[in-house]
């Protein structure tokens, strides 16, 4: 598994083995909820390309997360 989580709140994660899937959650109370997933078009190579990918999914999703954090249901 690996983890991004730039805030205290936010995180995105990668459960590793043959999972294609990069996992945005946030911490509601005790709890990880997912909110978004997203698939790599191709797998990294290494794991620096992975972390980018993390980082770049990160960039992309949080702002617009953050955005209209008050319509998700979860």
């Amino acid at each position: 598994m690996l983890i991004h989580q730039p805030t205290d709140t936010e995180r995105i994660v990668w459960y590793g083995g043959d999972s294609t899937q990069l996992h945005y959650e946030v911490l509601k109370g005790d709890d990880w909820k997912e909110l978004h997933v997203r698939s790599f078009m191709e797998f990294p190579k290494s794991t620096k390309e992975l972390k980018q990918e993390v980082v770049d999914y990160y960039n992309y999703i949080s702002p617009e997360v953050q955005a209209n954090y008050a319509e998700y249901d979860y």
